[in-house]
C-alpha cells in the first residue's frame, strides 16, 4: 500500500531537478491528464505521481483521482490526505467528497481538524457529501476554538441533509460576526428550509447584507405564511436586484400554493417592477404579476408588453396573461403563434396549453423550429399522461409518443424518453428500437442526449415490468408478454453497455446494476490523442487567458482559470478562436441566478459535436463566475453560464472556467443582458 509522502528526500536523484526534472514532471502531469480524459486508472502513472517531489504533481494526482472516480484510487487519496503539502491535502479532501465512498468517512473526519483551515473546511464539505451526520462532524471538531470551528464548519453546513444542522446555524448567528460566515449560516437555514426556521428567516429580511435579505425571502417563499407578504413588502423596493427577485418569487410561491391571497399592497410596487429596466427584475415581476392581475392599472403595461415588447418580455407577459386567464390572452396567443421570433411562438404554445386552446397547438405542431414543436409536445404529453401504464389514457399517450419518436430532432426524442421514464407505456421492443434508431451520421452530442434519456426510459420500463405481479401465480398471455418485454428491455440495456460511446456504456452499466444485474466493465474512454498532445495542452493552458466578449449590450472580459480545468479551458479557447460563438444568443436567464449562452441552436439543446469530461474543483461561484452547462455528468460542451449572484450549491458540481474580470458590476453589461441578446464576437486577448 502507498504510504503518505511527507516531504522531498534529501537523496532525491538529480533527474528530479533542473531542466530534466521539469521535463519529467511535465510528462507525468500529461499522463495524469490523459487518465482523466480517458476516465482510466493506471497504477504505474499513479505511483510515479505519488512519489514526485513536486507538490503541483501530487496535487494534480489528487484532482485526477477524483475525476477518474475509480474505487481503486481510494487508498491513494487517503494517503494524499496526509501529505506534507496543504495544497495536496486540500485536493485530496475535495476528491474524496467527489468519489462519495463511505470508506473514506473516518479519514475525512480526522482531516476536519487538519492544521490547514482550508483542508478542514473541504473535509467538512466532503463529509456532508458522504452522509456523515452533522453532529458527528461537530463533535470531532470540538477541540478547535470557536473562531476556527465556525470558519471550517459554516461554509459547508448547507450540504448536510439532517435537521440537526438548523440549530447549529442559529447558534452561529449568535456567535459569529464575520460577514461571510454569517451569510453562510443564513444560507444553511434558507437552502432547504423547514417550518421551524420561519421565525429566524423573518428576523433576517431587514439584515444589512443583501445576500442575507435575498436568502431570507427565498426561504420564506417555502415555509412562510400569509403575513409574510406584508413583512417582505419593503424588499420590493430594495436596492439589491437579487433581493427584489427573491421576494417576487417568494410572493408568487406563497400565493400559488394557497398559503396567502394576493395582497392589495403589492399591486402598486408590481406595477412599477413590470417596467423595471433591470431584465431579471422585470421577468420575475411579470411571472409574479400573473397572481395579481386584479385591476386595469397592473394589466395595462403587461398587455402593452405582450403586444409589442422585446421578445423575452413579450413571451413573459403573454404567459402571465394566460396563467391569469385574462380575457385577451387567447387573442394575443394566436397573434404570437405567427410571430417571426421562435421564442415568442414557443411562448404562444405554453400560453395555449394554459388556456386549453388546442387549435393554436395544432397550428404550432408543424412549426419549422424544434423549440416550438417541443413546447407543443410537452403540452400534449401533460394532457395524455395515464394514471398507470394500463390505465385510462394509456392508448392515447402511446399514440402521441409513437408519433413524437418519428421526429428527427434529438431534443424532442430526449424529451419523449424522459417522459417515458415516468410513464412506461411504450412496449419494450418498440422502446429499444426507438433508442437505437437514428444515430447514424449524428455527432456525439446529438447521439448521447437521447441515448442517456432512452437508457433511463428502458430502465424504468424494466423496473415496472419486474415489479408487476404474476397474476396470482397463473401463467397467461399477459404475464408471458410482460416476461418477454422484461427480457427485451434487459437485453437492450446489455447491448447499450457495449456502445462505442463511453457515456452510454457507463449509464447502461449503472441501469443494469440498479436492476440487480451484474454490471459490465465500462472500460476507458477511447480517445485517440497521444500522450504528447496532453503535454501540449498543459503548456497552452498554464496561464490565465483573457477573452473579450462583444455583446449587444456592451463588452465583457472573461479571465479563465485553466489550471483546474485544462481540457475544458482549451476547448473554450479553441471554439472562441474558430468563431464558433460569434452570432450565438444568450438563450436563458434565471433571474438573479444565471445567464446562459454558447448554444448554436439558441434553445439550450445545441453543442459543438463533442462532450467534455467534468473537471470539478471547489472554487466558489460568486457573481460573475463562469461555468460549463451540462445535462448529466461529463456531458458539457460549448454552453456556459455566468452567475448573477453567489451560488454556493454549484461549487463542486459544474466545471468552473473562470470569472468576468470586466463588465460584471451592477449596471454594467452583465446586468443588462437578457434572453435573445446576441453575442457578436469573441476575441482571445494577447
Amino acid at each position: 500500500m502507498l504510504t503518505p509522502y511527507r516531504g522531498p528526500d534529501l537523496e532525491t536523484p538529480a533527474t528530479g531537478r533542473g531542466e530534466a526534472g521539469r521535463i519529467q514532471e511535465l510528462e507525468i502531469r500529461a499522463l495524469l491528464l490523459l487518465l482523466a480524459d480517458r476516465r482510466q486508472y493506471e497504477g504505474f502513472t499513479v505511483e510515479r505521481a505519488f512519489d514526485s517531489p513536486h507538490e503541483e504533481t501530487r496535487a494534480e494526482l489528487a484532482r485526477v483521482l477524483g475525476t477518474v472516480a475509480s474505487p481503486t484510487g481510494l487508498d491513494t487519496l487517503k494517503a494524499l490526505l496526509l501529505d506534507a503539502s496543504p495544497e495536496v491535502r486540500r485536493r485530496a479532501a475535495f476528491s474524496l467528497g467527489v468519489l462519495g465512498d463511505a470508506g473514506a468517512a473516518p479519514n475525512l473526519l480526522a482531516a476536519t481538524v487538519d492544521a490547514d483551515r482550508t483542508t478542514g473546511r473541504l473535509a467538512v464539505e466532503a463529509s456532508a457529501k458522504l452522509g456523515t451526520p452533522v453532529l458527528a462532524v461537530g463533535e470531532r471538531m470540538a477541540e478547535l476554538g470557536q473562531e476556527e470551528f465556525w470558519a471550517r464548519f459554516l461554509p459547508g453546513l448547507f450540504r448536510f441533509e439532517d435537521e440537526a444542522a438548523y440549530p447549529l446555524a442559529r447558534l452561529a448567528l449568535q456567535q459569529v460576526t464575520d460577514p461571510e460566515l454569517r451569510a453562510a449560516a443564513v444560507y444553511a437555514l434558507a437552502h432547504r428550509p423547514v417550518p421551524a426556521v420561519a421565525g429566524d428567516l423573518r428576523r433576517l429580511v431587514e439584515d444589512r447584507d443583501p445576500r442575507i435579505r435575498a436568502w431570507a425571502a427565498q426561504g420564506l417563499g417555502r415555509v412562510g405564511a400569509a403575513e409574510d407578504l406584508e413583512l417582505m413588502l419593503p424588499l420590493l423596493s430594495d436596492e439589491d436586484p437579487t433581493a427584489v427577485i427573491r421576494t417576487l418569487e417568494a410572493g408568487r410561491r406563497l400565493v400559488a400554493e394557497g398559503f396567502a391571497a394576493p395582497a392589495v399592497e403589492w399591486r402598486r410596487p408590481l406595477r412599477g417592477l413590470v417596467e423595471d429596466p433591470r431584465p431579471g427584475v422585470r421577468l420575475a415581476a411579470l411571472a409574479t404579476a400573473a397572481r395579481w392581475l386584479l385591476d386595469e392599472e397592473l394589466e395595462g403595461p403587461i398587455l402593452d408588453l405582450a403586444r409589442g415588447g422585446e421578445p423575452a418580455f413579450r413571451a413573459a407577459a403573454l404567459e402571465a396573461l394566460a396563467r391569469a386567464r385574462h380575457p385577451r390572452a387567447a387573442e394575443l396567443a394566436a397573434e404570437a403563434a405567427v410571430d417571426s421570433d421562435p421564442s415568442v411562438r414557443a411562448a404562444a404554445a405554453r400560453a395555449a396549453d394554459l388556456l386549453d386552446a388546442p387549435e393554436i397547438l395544432e397550428a404550432l405542431a408543424a412549426d419549422g423550429e424544434p423549440r416550438v414543436r417541443l413546447e407543443v409536445l410537452r403540452s400534449w404529453l401533460t394532457a395524455v399522461q395515464p394514471a398507470s401504464p394500463e390505465g385510462a389514457g394509456a392508448e392515447l399517450a402511446l399514440a402521441v409518443v409513437q408519433e413524437a419518436l418519428t421526429e428527427d430532432d434529438p431534443a424532442i426524442r430526449a424529451t419523449v424518453f424522459d417522459w417515458l421514464t415516468r410513464h412506461p407505456v411504450l412496449p419494450a421492443r418498440e422502446l429499444a428500437a426507438a433508442v437505437a434508431e437514428g444515430t447514424a451520421g449524428r455527432s456525439t452530442l446529438d447521439v448521447v442526449e437521447p441515448y442517456l434519456a432512452g437508457i433511463r426510459a428502458l430502465e424504468a420500463r424494466a423496473a415496472y415490468l419486474a415489479a408487476a405481479p404474476d397474476e396470482a401465480g397463473r401463467v397467461g398471455p399477459e404475464t408471458l408478454q410482460r416476461r418477454d418485454d422484461l427480457a427485451v428491455a434487459r437485453t437492450a440495456l446489455k447491448a447499450l453497455a457495449t456502445s462505442p460511446a463511453w457515456l452510454v456504456r457507463r449509464q447502461a452499466a449503472v441501469a443494469l446494476a440498479r436492476l440487480g444485474e451484474a454490471p459490465p466493465l465500462v472500460g476507458p474512454e477511447g480517445t485517440a490523442k497521444p500522450a504528447a498532445t496532453y503535454e501540449d495542452i498543459l503548456l497552452r493552458t498554464r496561464d490565465r487567458p483573457r477573452l473579450r466578449l462583444i455583446t449587444e449590450r456592451g463588452p465583457l472580459v472573461l479571465e479563465l482559470g485553466c489550471g483546474e480545468a485544462p481540457l475544458s479551458c482549451l476547448s473554450f479557447l479553441q471554439l472562441a478562436q474558430q468563431g464558433f460563438y460569434d452570432g450565438t444568443v444568450f438563450h436563458g436567464l434565471e433571474p438573479g441566478r444565471l445567464l446562459s449562452g454558447g448554444d448554436p441552436r439558441g434553445d439550450g439543446w445545441g453543442g459543438p459535436g463533442y462532450t467534455l469530461r467534468d473537471e470539478l474543483s471547489p472554487r466558489p461561484y460568486q457573481r460573475g463566475s463562469v461555468g460549463l452547462i451540462r445535462s448529466a455528468a461529463d456531458t458539457a460542451g460549448s454552453q456556459f453560464f455566468i452567475t448573477l449572484s453567489p451560488q454556493p450549491s454549484l461549487a463542486g458540481h459544474y466545471t468552473h472556467l473562470g470569472s468576468v474580470a470586466e463588465g460584471a458590476a451592477e449596471g454594467e453589461t452583465l446586468s443588462l443582458l437578457r434572453p435573445g441578446d446576441r453575442l457578436l464576437s469573441v476575441e482571445v486577448l494577447p
